[in-house]
């Protein structure tokens, strides 16, 4: 197959685009944001509203609206000099968002970017008791994705945590599949738990404890 002319380098050029637009939302710029998004624990969130119109529209209906700020209000959350805000900033209240769910929503909405589950699985030995481990952060981003219809996104994630799963982390992805009832992901569980039977009859304390809060 012949690829067509200039396709190859819009294609970087849409890369470096999104590249380029995600950085100034993880440095939390704000040349780009006109939106700002208040959480229910009283943390604000700088957005761009287009962005949000285009790649998270159920999410931005299902807002509040808070009316219009002063644009003064991004230089006071930045505190550093040279930002800058031009035109009306929009307010908005998101009701059961957690933040480090907002977080990943909008960093695919700016770039595609999907978490990575090797991570996910690495960072839940290191978690404190207590504390929301990053695995249930990851379904609470399935959730959000099944709630406010962003389903490329939820179904990226879904794959990655089949393709990553072992035994180790099988029963509390298996558990948290069936409670929160994630379309897929509990058949994919059973597919992984047929396929490793030997490994997990071998090592119960893996997953009997768990399974046993179902």
């Amino acid at each position: 197959a012949v690829e067509p002319r200039g396709t190859g380098s819009s294609s970087s050029s849409a890369e470096a685009l999104k590249h380029d637009i995600l950085a100034f939302h993880d440095r939390q710029e704000d040349a780009f944001a006109d939106l700002i998004l208040h959480l229910s624990d009283g943390q604000a969130v700088l957005a761009n509203c287009a962005i949000m119109e285009a790649r998270l529209p159920a999410l931005l209906s299902a807002a509040e609206p808070l009316g219009e700020a002063d644009p003064a209000l991004l230089l006071a959350e930045g505190d550093r000099p040279g930002r800058r805000c031009a035109g009306a900033v929009q307010q908005v209240r998101l009701h059961g968002v957690a933040r480090s769910t907002l977080d990943a929503v909008l960093r695919w909405a700016y770039g595609e970017v999907v978490p990575s589950i090797e991570e996910v699985f690495v960072e839940c030995g290191t978690t404190s008791v207590g504390s929301t481990s990053p695995l249930q952060e990851v379904f609470d981003v399935l959730e959000a994705c099944g709630t406010y219809e962003i389903e490329r996104l939820g179904a990226l994630l879904r794959e990655a945590l089949l393709e990553a799963l072992d035994v180790e982390h099988f029963a509390a992805v298996l558990r948290e599949s069936h409670v929160r009832r994630i379309p897929g992901l509990k058949q994919g569980c059973m597919r992984f738990a047929l396929h490793h039977f030997d490994e997990l009859i071998d090592r119960p304390e893996v997953f009997v404890s768990p399974l046993q809060e179902l």
